[in-house]
C-alpha cells in the first residue's frame, strides 16, 4: 500500500513541475495586455481636413 502512495505521489510531483516548466516564460514581453507604468503610447495619428472629407463623399 505504501509503495502505491510514493508511486502516486511521484507521478503528480512530476506533473506539476512539467506544467510550471511549460508555462515558464523565456523571454520577458515588450507590450504585456496589462502593463503597469506608463500606458500613454502615442499612437498612429493623423488628421483629415475638409477638403479631403468633401472628396471622399463625391466618390460616390
Amino acid at each position: 500500500m505504501i509503495w502505491f502512495l510514493y508511486f502516486r505521489y511521484s507521478i503528480i510531483n512530476e506533473k506539476n513541475n512539467t506544467m510550471a516548466k511549460k508555462f515558464e516564460r523565456d523571454t520577458e514581453q515588450k507590450h504585456p495586455t496589462n502593463p503597469t507604468g506608463k500606458t500613454n503610447k502615442q499612437t498612429n495619428e493623423f488628421d483629415i481636413d475638409k477638403k479631403t472629407i468633401k472628396k471622399q463623399q463625391n466618390k460616390k
